[in-house]
């Protein structure tokens, strides 16, 4: 039986102190969804082009692995940390992926052929618990992330979103040139 590995980034469409950023009333939008455009346009607006809050959703065997209690204030410095994953060809046994202002920390670990998801929850008066997702065969995860980062940039780029020269953007496209002149 073929598994299917999904990753979906979606963007956020609210701003604490604007509300919904569309007439959509979702917290979080996929990126092929028609407002999510408008929402990340006024994010980044709103964000003088540094940070693009959102997160992503990684599905495996029908089960969800991230959602969107990993959001991130900041999609490109997550999507670098898993581009890292696959530039390096998944070689190391752990890997920390940022979610900017996420108290929760979370992390990649290699397990035999394949990897799991480690979420460190933060706990204001508790033990910190820990979560761990099922083990992905590392050639469908490092596939997954690579057509995700792809759908991401195509995203950002197509639609020209008002991204700061300051931001990691412009590093993200040539990383991804990089990588995919290697697959060639």
């Amino acid at each position: 039986m073929n598994k299917k590995m999904e990753i979906v980034t979606h963007v956020s469409n609210f701003i604490p102190e604007w509300g919904f950023l569309t007439d959509e009333k979702d917290r979080f939008l996929p990126i092929a969804h028609p407002a999510a455009e408008l929402a990340a346009q006024k994010l980044l607006n709103y964000e003088e082009g540094q940070y693009l809050p959102g997160y992503v959703k990684v599905r495996y065997d029908h089960k969800e692995l991230l959602t969107e209690e990993e959001w991130t204030d900041e999609l490109l410095e997550t999507w670098a940390d898993f581009l890292n994953i696959v530039m390096d060809d998944g070689r190391e046994e752990k890997y920390h992926i940022e979610l900017l202002d996420n108290p929760d920390k979370l992390y990649l670990v290699k397990k035999e052929n394949g990897y799991f998801f480690e979420i460190n929850k933060l706990a204001m008066n508790e033990d910190q618990e820990v979560i761990q997702s099922s083990v992905v065969p590392a050639s469908k995860l490092l596939e997954g992330i690579f057509s995700g980062y792809q759908e991401f940039i195509k995203f950002c780029t197509e639609k020209k979103l008002p991204f700061s020269e300051e931001s990691l953007l412009y590093s993200g496209i040539e990383a991804l040139k990089d990588l995919e002149n290697k697959k060639v």
